[in-house]
């Protein structure tokens, strides 16, 4: 009796440990699930850094249905030759594509792809950033940006950097 109750728990435990193999996948592209990215700004010491979890979908007629995601962190720049931060909010929105139809008048449509990004900074950097890439991932590795500048996905001390009103933070370059 005993054998059997193991062999049953070692076969559910085996079948709960393959079902997790897609969800990491799932977990690392961000969809349904949270996800945390750090973007530099441009080439300089800026990093945008944000915690992605999706909010909610959109559909209208004539569009792709599209995904809302909440986008809160910091904003971390450089502030003479010492990195300082503030808080970041916003929201991305991504297209799933695949789907295609007629407008009311019997043609077709289409419509860009890809993904949105808005970012407000405020408090005394008071800046915002307005973004998009063509790849439908609300965590792509860049996007561009209308004001000239682009993001690149990194992973490195400044990403990691907080201060308070009394601290110095960690980053010191």
């Amino acid at each position: 009796m005993h054998g059997t109750i193991l062999r049953i728990t070692t076969a559910a435990l085996s079948l709960a440990a393959l079902a997790a193999v897609p969800t990491s996948r799932a977990l690392a592209d961000g969809y349904g699930y949270s996800s945390q990215v750090c973007y530099k700004v441009d080439y300089s010491n800026d990093r945008l850094v944000l915690n992605i979890k999706p909010h909610s979908s959109l559909y209208f007629h004539g569009g792709y249905p599209q995904i809302v995601w909440d986008a809160e962190g910091k904003y971390v720049y450089s502030y003479g030759s010492y990195p300082d931060m503030a808080v970041a909010d916003g929201a991305v929105v991504t297209t799933k594509s695949g789907y295609g139809g007629k407008d009311s008048k019997g043609g077709s449509y289409s419509y860009y792809k890809g993904a949105h990004l808005g970012v407000d900074v405020p408090g005394g950097t008071s800046y915002a950033f307005d973004c998009t890439s063509s790849y439908e991932s609300p965590t792509p590795d860049t996007w561009s940006c209308k004001n000239g500048k682009t993001l690149y996905k990194t992973n490195d001390d400044y990403c990691g950097f907080f201060k308070d009103s009394g601290s110095t933070g960690s980053a010191s370059k």
